[in-house]
């Protein structure tokens, strides 16, 4: 009951660092995803392989920077969607590329 409750200006400013701390993430994010094709030249992919993996790293990289602008926007409504499609392309890639040429 004695529990301090945010006013509204605070939650804004909150929500205002928590996107700054996305859009510094998603900076660090794009510039690592630029690599992700390197990858190519150390595995053995087949030319279909090569599409999908060329593929996934594009999407990978549309949706980090559509993340990205969402944050410096302030679309905070739109983040966790986002994210989540960011999760699900890097694990579509991992278990396709990294679990079943490891068999």
């Amino acid at each position: 009951m004695f529990e301090r409750m945010l006013h509204e200006v605070q939650i804004d400013r909150q929500r205002r660092y928590r996107t700054q701390e996305i859009v510094k993430v998603t900076e660090k994010l794009l510039n690592t995803i630029e690599y992700i094709p390197n990858a190519l030249k150390d595995l053995s992919l087949n030319t279909t392989e090569q599409t999908i993996f060329l593929s996934l790293s594009k999407k990978l990289n549309d949706q980090v920077t559509l993340l990205k602008q969402e944050a410096e926007r302030n679309h905070v409504d739109a983040i966790p969607k986002r994210a989540n499609q960011i999760i699900e392309t890097c694990n579509a890639c991992h278990n396709i590329f990294r679990q079943f040429k490891t068999q």
